[in-house]
């Protein structure tokens, strides 16, 4: 009961805070509404956070969450990086990239426009739900070597393994069990930090999405990886998404120690060919709402 109470006493704080931001963000003509998943531990997702800035350097404007106001303010929301396709069920809903995360979720309300979705898999659903979605695929994270490019660092590693962020406590990633030559990724770290980590390696073993997403967007070989039944879903956005860039998924097989890091290594596929990513690219950037060229 006392954590019921205090969990109300806290939201009855925000009010005044969230009354003054929607005000602020209603009169603005210098902001944008986003969707993403930002609360416990998938708000430190890699792809999840990566949401605010991504939409910042494309659009040049603020971004605020549309939690974060009340639905006073009638700007569009948009969903860009992530699962969030099933949320975007809004009259003011924009979509460009998001996906579903597992083949049993659908959606009853088409958005108010759709842009792009992550994969020809999301893209089908939604055909086969009755809702026009555009030809146009792809995860807006591959967009990140346009905007950054990682810094270089004193050591390469032949290996890279990244944990979903439920999975940070597997023994297989626990400190001391990994060789020298094998660098522990962590999805929850730094934006660019993650970016100039997965550089540094040769290869990148992921049982995170956006793990393979960065791979890939950066060049490196990738392989798809379960360590554990705790992330969400059922395999459909990682099919999904390599849907987008030409590839099979496949069944990803298991790590269930850490010695079983060095019997899968080598075994990643050679990353999209930069050509055709760059026409990925170029195609997600023309059909994106949010750049000052389209807006």
């Amino acid at each position: 009961m006392a954590t019921r109470n205090h969990r109300l006493l806290a939201r009855l704080v925000r009010i005044p805070v969230k009354a003054a931001r929607t005000i602020s963000v209603r009169a603005a003509d210098d902001v944008v509404l986003v969707h993403w998943a930002n609360r416990r531990i998938i708000g430190r997702n890699w792809g999840d956070k990566l949401n605010p800035l991504l939409c910042r350097m494309l659009s040049g404007f603020n971004v605020v969450h549309c939690y974060d106001v009340f639905p006073a303010v009638r700007k569009p929301v948009y969903y860009v990086v992530g699962s969030s396709l099933e949320r975007a069920q809004k009259r003011r809903g924009v979509v460009w990239g998001a996906g579903f995360i597992d083949s049993g979720q659908g959606i009853r309300q088409a958005p108010g426009a759709i842009h792009a979705v992550r994969g020809h898999h999301s893209r089908e659903k939604l055909r086969g739900l009755g809702v026009d979605c555009p030809e146009t695929v792809g995860d807006p994270a591959l967009l990140m070597p346009r905007l950054y490019a990682p810094r270089k660092r004193r050591r390469r590693y032949r290996l890279g393994v990244i944990a979903h962020a439920y999975e940070r406590d597997l023994d297989c990633i626990a400190p001391g069990k990994l060789p020298d030559d094998v660098l522990d990724i962590d999805i929850t770290g730094g934006i660019f930090d993650v970016i100039d980590q997965v550089a540094a390696c040769d290869e990148i073993l992921s049982s995170s999405l956006h793990g393979l997403v960065c791979a890939e967007s950066y060049g490196v070989p990738s392989r798809w990886v379960r360590l554990s039944t705790r992330p969400a879903g059922d395999g459909f956005k990682f099919h999904d998404f390599y849907s987008a860039i030409g590839k099979r998924g496949g069944t990803p097989p298991a790590v269930e120690s850490a010695a079983d890091w060095a019997r899968l290594a080598g075994t990643s596929a050679a990353p999209v060919a930069r050509d055709e990513l760059d026409r990925m690219i170029r195609e997600l950037l023309a059909a994106c709402p949010i750049t000052p060229q389209n807006r």
